[in-house]
């Protein structure tokens, strides 16, 4: 009598091996997958957060920094909408350079004197912009009139090159008292 083990032996013990690793390699890689989805939300975290802070300290100068953009851009009905939302800001927004840098507000393509600090994006991301709509005060004595503007900060990246540019967003709101 041999000892040992027979081809078909193998062959079954080789299956019921793969059956078992299938599914764990399968795990590892949705894993890795969710692991990297992560890290560009914490990146759009830090991004917001920069962005936000920023907006939160300007709300006290909102109407001088209005006033001064109505006067350059020569439109006297100009609003924090208009200057959030300005195409030429928002392009600069967008642009991946490598250090950090000043973005002016900009009224009707006239910069102002009054810039956010952007951190460079990361090259999967693909926007990074204001929206901006004002809030209906009206039955909110605790506010104290005035305009309140609920400004979103929006940013959006691909996990892969063949991701659509804005598969992936995270949006923040800051309320902006003008």
């Amino acid at each position: 009598m041999r000892r040992g083990l027979s081809l078909v032996e193998i062959l079954v013990a080789v299956a019921v091996c793969s059956l078992a690793l299938g599914p764990m390699v399968n795990l590892l890689s949705s894993s890795n997958r969710a692991s990297t989805a992560s890290i560009y939300e914490v990146m759009a975290v830090h991004y917001a957060a920069e962005l936000a802070e920023q907006m939160t300290r300007f709300s006290g100068r909102l109407d001088d920094i209005l006033a001064d953009a109505r006067i350059r851009s020569g439109n006297p009905s100009l609003t924090l909408e208009d200057l959030l939302t300005d195409p030429g800001f928002t392009d600069e927004l967008r642009l991946h350079l490598a250090e950090t840098r000043a973005v002016p507000f900009q009224a009707n393509g006239v910069p102002l004197k009054v810039s956010l600090f952007v951190s460079p994006l990361h090259d999967r991301f693909t926007d990074r912009r204001f929206e901006v709509r004002p809030l209906s005060t009206t039955g909110a004595t605790l506010l104290g009139g005035g305009v309140f503007w609920d400004v979103k900060i929006v940013l959006s990246w691909q996990l892969s090159p063949s991701d659509p540019p804005d598969k992936h967003k995270a949006e923040f709101s800051v309320i902006l008292r003008e």
